[in-house]
């Protein structure tokens, strides 16, 4: 045995084609029935239902995105923005891109917060805007949405 890795990697694939075969030959193909369908009444397509597509007001859930933001950012000035101020005064302004994602539900599952380029920001109060936990709730939008809003202080 000159080369253990070698001799790992031909019995491990050795290993994965047994797999394959022995499942491959486990599988049986479907019976016809009798309408001539290939995929049988035991399909289970069959047995589900097809719904029809969600629709998503998306201008309405960006308007519930931005009024849940907006109630975000009231209670960020006492929690963030208040202190950092009190630490330095400059910059007196700051904007960020907030990236929020709710679920089909309204419940917020996701959000990014990214300082704007060659906009005045404070990182101190983007680092206390990230740390906050996430948890918003919009009306229920009916299927996942995402939207990038901006967020300014004061």
């Amino acid at each position: 045995m000159k080369n253990p890795i070698a001799v790992s990697i031909v019995v491990a694939g050795a290993l994965v084609g047994l797999g394959l075969a022995v499942g491959v030959r486990g599988r049986t193909a479907p019976a016809a029935s009798s309408s001539g369908d290939a995929a049988g009444a035991a399909s289970p397509s069959a047995a589900r239902p097809v719904l029809p597509p969600r629709i998503i007001d998306q201008q309405k859930a960006r308007t519930d995105a931005s009024a849940a933001l907006e109630a975000f950012r009231r209670k960020m000035i006492e929690t963030c923005w208040g202190p950092a101020l009190a630490r330095s005064a400059k910059p007196a302004t700051s904007r960020y891109q907030v990236n929020f994602t709710f679920a089909g539900d309204g419940l917020e599952i996701a959000r990014g917060i990214s300082e704007v380029r060659d906009q005045p920001s404070r990182p101190d109060v983007a680092g206390c805007l990230r740390q906050q936990q996430i948890g918003l709730r919009i009306p229920a939008p009916g299927g996942a949405v995402q939207f990038e809003l901006p967020l300014a202080f004061p």
